[in-house]
């Protein structure tokens, strides 16, 4: 009976140990998850994307898309790389609104497009996305400069203006310390699971704030305009 006594202990001291154990390894687990949720949130308040949307999937279109794409970086792709925060980048961002638009527009013009081009500054989500070089931005909401031809029907084109990686060597360091903050989110072990994970938890989160949205807007009118200033 002793012997078996024993051996119950220890089966049960055992269990004890595995399952302590196992409660450090998930509180360990959480703690790196949140570590990476906290790194995904403040990489998002220190970027500011380009978001272009096209008239239509026409052939035609679509190359207008692009050329104003290649008109807007040309003129202010360095200007607003140059800023020294995101939040400097969006002053000036806002401040040209209203010449980005006619630079957009002139560039469709001379390309005998004469759709209007609607430019804002606004809060907008954006899916997980990696770029050429290997840089991963996570899943949420950015402040995005948005820039819609015509009816904005057709499929869209985005880029980061802070820091500057639209173009390869656009404004080379500016912006570094934030860039050295996304990289090192895309080199983090096993990062491509926490961004899938990051992306869930930002789309549930959208889906929600939508519906809130929907909801509030049935009872006030039109929610959330003053979010967006447009041009």
């Amino acid at each position: 009976m002793d012997g078996k006594r024993q051996r119950d202990s220890r089966l049960r001291s055992d269990a004890i140990s595995l399952a302590m154990a196992a409660v450090l390894i998930l509180l360990l687990s959480l703690t790196a998850a949140a570590r990476f949720f906290d790194r995904c949130e403040r990489v998002r308040g220190e970027t500011l994307r380009l978001h272009i949307v096209a008239n239509s999937d026409t052939e035609e279109d679509q190359r207008h898309k692009l050329l104003v794409r290649d008109a807007l970086l040309e003129e202010y792709s360095e200007l607003l790389g140059r800023a020294e925060s995101a939040e400097a980048a969006e002053r000036f961002a806002h401040f040209l609104l209203e010449d980005i638009r006619r630079t957009a527009e002139k560039t469709l013009r001379e390309a005998d497009d004469e759709h209007p081009v609607g430019v804002s500054l606004t809060e907008m989500y954006f899916d997980t996305r990696t770029y050429e070089d290997g840089i991963t931005l996570p899943a949420g909401e950015y402040a995005a400069l948005r820039v819609v031809i015509g009816e904005g029907g057709g499929h869209n084109w985005w880029c980061v203006m802070y820091p500057p990686l639209c173009l390869p060597a656009a404004a080379a360091g500016h912006g570094g310390e934030t860039r050295q903050r996304i990289e090192s989110l895309s080199s983090s072990p096993g990062y491509e699971a926490r961004f899938a994970v990051v992306e869930w938890a930002e789309r549930l989160r959208e889906h929600f704030a939508e519906k809130k949205a929907v909801s509030g807007g049935e009872q006030k009118g039109n929610a959330g305009e003053g979010m967006t200033k447009n041009v």
